[in-house]
């Protein structure tokens, strides 16, 4: 891996949840990530960095085209998340009840 990347990724702990977080996302940082348990089997995920998309998209206030999810793909997006996580690398994505409670409040408001 390039020092480069190595310089923007931060990984956090807290009992049973990692996160890496990559600030400033750039398609070069398009790979295999790996999640090494000392209790359980390594697991990997590829992460695929693309150029944002929804630039060219107007911001006039009237346009139809809207940017923001639905409180429903944020709730499917969010499930997927947590099976996939618990199924692969329980230690990589365990949400606190704290965290679902708050993206319910958030969904909730947007309505």
């Amino acid at each position: 891996m390039d020092n480069n990347k190595t310089n923007i990724m931060a990984i956090t702990q807290e009992p049973g949840k990692s996160t890496l977080t990559i600030q400033n996302a750039r398609e070069d940082h398009t790979g295999n990530y790996t999640c090494i348990n000392s209790m359980l089997n390594a697991t990997s995920t590829y992460v695929h960095v693309i150029r944002d998309a929804t630039s060219h998209l107007s911001k006039n206030k009237n346009d139809v085209t809207s940017t923001h999810p639905t409180p429903l793909l944020l709730i499917v997006s969010m499930i997927v998340t947590i099976v996939i996580g618990l199924i692969f690398c329980p230690a990589l994505v365990v949400p606190s009840l704290a965290t679902i409670i708050l993206l319910w409040l958030s969904i909730l408001n947007s309505e």
